[in-house]
Order: structure tokens, then sequence, then C-alpha cells
């Protein structure tokens, strides 16, 4: 009898264990832990749990407790490994303090060094001012090529007289590559139709337009006299004053004030 009461005993023992541990575990949100009370509710022997059946029911119920219990305190040693905490609060801080200032290091790094290369290159760029000036590179080769018709020579010739006449040289901006294709022609047969009927370069021949136009008008018109030389080198399509001083006395061999004053000397003289 006594026997038999301490077996009921151990039975209603494992029994109670069991669904303490049921009632504790249910929160748990480990999967292995959550795996394991899925297995251990739905058994149908569990089921059974608290109800009026037969002593052997009761026992049997009691060794498959016993067992998932063994198997539950195998199972929460396994996963304490997994469930420790990396570092304290404090050192987690501080690692994600470093790897954001090392992201903005690099960050700041690759932005410096995609843009330095951009500064240094604009420090070198010079822009120069946007000249009027004939450059001798806009010259090719003058000579007279041999597929140009007779009548496309004189047609050329037309154009540039007229050109002349109406003093189209004074205006800024002349390029011997504008005035091709105001022309209707290309830069070669037009050089070539200067060279061999007006200068040796479309260069020398703007210029001398432009320098025996100015001696015209002060010859005829005494008010020229009194302008300053940055009017006359404006009328004449020069960029500069000095630029028009400088080819001025290219062509006439004396700076304009000079030679203005002596030829006003030599008509008053006379």
């Amino acid at each position: 009898m006594e026997v038999e009461k301490k077996k009921n005993l151990n039975i209603s023992s494992e029994i109670y264990n069991c669904t303490h541990v049921n009632n504790q575990t249910k929160s748990w949100s480990h999967p292995k832990l959550q795996e394991f009370l899925k297995i251990f509710t739905v058994n149908p022997m569990f089921l059974v749990l608290g109800s009026n059946k037969s002593k052997t029911e009761g026992s049997d119920i009691a060794c498959i407790c016993s067992q998932k219990m063994k198997e539950l305190n195998l199972m929460v040693k396994d996963c304490k490994g997994c469930l420790r905490p990396i570092g304290n609060p404090t050192q987690i801080k501080i690692l994600i303090l470093c790897l954001a200032a090392s992201i903005t290091i690099i960050i700041g790094l690759i932005i410096f060094i995609r843009i330095k290369p951009n500064t240094n290159n604009n420090s070198d760029i010079y822009l120069p001012e946007k000249s009027t000036e004939i450059s001798p590179t806009e010259i090719p080769d003058a000579k007279l090529p041999n597929s140009i018709s007779s009548s496309t020579e004189l047609l050329i010739l037309e154009k540039l007289n007229n050109f002349e006449d109406n003093n189209m040289f004074t205006k800024k901006g002349v390029t011997l590559g504008n005035l091709a294709t105001e022309f209707g022609t290309n830069v070669k047969y037009l050089s070539a139709i200067i060279k061999k009927y007006k200068s040796d370069s479309f260069k020398t021949y703007i210029n001398t337009l432009r320098i025996n136009y100015i001696i015209s008008k002060m010859d005829n018109d005494i008010s020229y006299k009194k302008y300053k030389i940055s009017y006359l080198a404006e009328v004449t399509g020069f960029a500069t004053a000095s630029s028009f001083t400088k080819t001025f006395k290219e062509i006439t061999g004396l700076p304009p004030s000079l030679y203005f004053e002596n030829k006003y000397d030599k008509s008053v003289s006379e």
C-alpha cells in the first residue's frame, strides 16, 4: 500500500512539473523551445492531465513528462550560449559610434578625392578674352586651286570689291571663315583669290583696308582729328586701342598721333 501510494505521488509530481513548465514557457520566443512546446502540448497523452484516467495511463504520462523535462533541461543548456548577449549596452554603443565615424570619414575622403582633381583642372584653365582680331592661324595655304573655275574666281572677286565699297571690313569680328560663308564659297578659294588680287594674307588685307579707311576719313573730315585713339579703333573694327595703334604703325611706319600731326602741319604750311 505504501509502495502504491509513493508511486502515485511520483506520478502526480511529474504531471505537476510538466503543467508548470508548460504554463511558464508559453511566452518564450526561441525557435527550439517553441518547437519543443508545440510537440509537448499536442501530445495526446498530455491532454489527459488532470482527468480521471486509469493509473496505467497516469504512469505512462508521468514517464513521458519526465522524459520531456530532461529534454527541456538539455535544450536550455544548449541554448545558453546562443542566448547570451554579445556585449553590454555600453560596448554596443561604442561599437556603433566607431562604425558611424568610420563611414563618415570614408565618405568624406571619397568626396574630397573626386572634387580635388576638378578644382585643380579649373584653376589651370585660362579663358582668354574674346578677340575680334584676325588670327594668322585662320589663313590656310593660299595657293590658287586648280579646280576653281574662272567664273567662280570672278564671282568671288566681285563680292570682295562689294565688301570693300560698302566698308564691311569695319565690322568687328570679321574672319576669313565667316566671310567665306557670307560669300557662299570655301576658305581655301577665298584665301587664294585674296592672295592673287589683293594682298599676301587675309590679315594684312583687312588691316590695310581699315587703316586706309581712317586715314581717308581724317583727310576729308577735320572733326576726326579731335577724336581719341579708342574711338578711332572702334570705328575701324579693332578690338582695342593698342591693337589699332600697333597695326597703324606697322602699315604707315608712324603711330597715329604723330602721323596725323605731321600731316596736319604740312597741310597748314602749304
